[in-house]
């Protein structure tokens, strides 16, 4: 199937405050193989397996300090219909510093690492499994008093025909929303492109790990 039929799609908002704590739900959409990975789990495993893997999951992405539990699946157990997992987030985002403090500007996506070593050469194909795209748009709510230091950049490249990678921020009076897609339209690659696929990620770790500065209206007054 193309990419786009592999997808996760996850959207919500999170509420800040002054104090760099965050709360909010999201909603995950999964489609295609990413789907079928959690539905063929369902088959041989309880809810609470189920959950604890999500759970397990979500940790590894989310930055630290922060806890993403799963709510609950819908149509888990329906193959017509999505796949969506609701989750609810809570935790410190950040420490303020004086009267501001960062946040990642990709709430799932900061913690990435190199996903391939960093060798310059390779001998045997690279099997990705199948093709798909990662979208993310999160809200951050501002607390009250505080505004956004600069604009975020938009960050866009493609890979030849193979991927292509895209971020941009949209702000508002009391908001900020970042959307991110992340495509990959290949599954198997030759080694010769192997040094390719490093500089895409690379590439793409680095916009995922930037930060956004949140001022309290004090600090702007000085």
């Amino acid at each position: 199937p193309p990419y786009t039929e592999n997808a996760i799609v996850r959207v919500g908002k999170i509420d800040l405050t002054g104090l760099g704590q965050a709360s909010g739900t999201i909603k995950i959409a999964f489609t295609g193989q990413e789907a079928l990975q959690w539905r063929q789990l369902a088959l041989h495993t309880s809810p609470e397996d189920i959950k604890a893997q999500l759970d397990r999951t979500l940790a590894a992405q989310v930055p630290a300090g922060i806890q993403a539990h799963l709510d609950h699946f819908a149509n888990l157990d329906n193959p017509n219909a999505q796949l969506m997992a609701v989750v609810q987030v809570s935790g410190t985002l950040a420490s303020p510093a004086g009267n501001h403090f960062s946040v990642p500007r990709l709430l799932f996506d900061s913690r990435e690492t190199d996903p391939f070593p960093a060798d310059a050469s390779r001998t045997l194909p690279i099997d990705m499994h199948y093709a798909g795209e990662e979208q993310e748009q999160i809200t951050y709510q501002l607390p009250a008093g505080f505004t956004l230091e600069g604009t975020p950049q938009e960050t866009k490249f493609n890979w030849e025909s193979n991927a292509s990678y895209m971020v941009r921020s949209r702000v508002d009076a009391n908001s900020i929303t970042t959307a991110r897609v992340l495509a990959r339209g290949f599954t198997m690659l030759d080694p010769s492109q192997y040094s390719g696929l490093r500089d895409f990620y690379q590439k793409a770790i680095t916009a995922d790990q930037q930060q956004l500065v949140l001022n309290a209206a004090a600090a702007i007054g000085h």
